[in-house]
């Protein structure tokens, strides 16, 4: 998977190994509106997302205008594990 902000839609994107999007999160705002409109916290207020991060199952996000580095962890709903052959 990679990870990359997209700074022009206030997001980050995951996309799978060939470039297919998996996952978008963040919506426009700035770090007052997760406090006064806490809503769904897997959409943090972000306002210019210029990296990413992800250790294991956390993700951290730099926000440049808000000065703050979000941190998300990851849940995943189906998780498949397969073997490698040698050759």
């Amino acid at each position: 998977r990679v990870f990359y902000p997209d700074a022009l839609r206030f997001s980050v994107e995951i996309a799978d190994a060939a470039g297919n999007p998996l996952l978008r999160f963040g919506r426009y705002g700035n770090m007052d509106d997760d406090v006064a409109f806490p809503g769904d916290p897997a959409q943090p207020a972000l306002a210019w997302p210029v990296g990413v991060e992800v250790r294991g199952d956390m993700v951290f996000v730099a926000d440049k205008l808000n000065k703050r580095v979000v941190k998300l962890k990851l849940k995943y709903a189906v998780q498949e594990t397969a073997g490698v052959r040698a050759p």
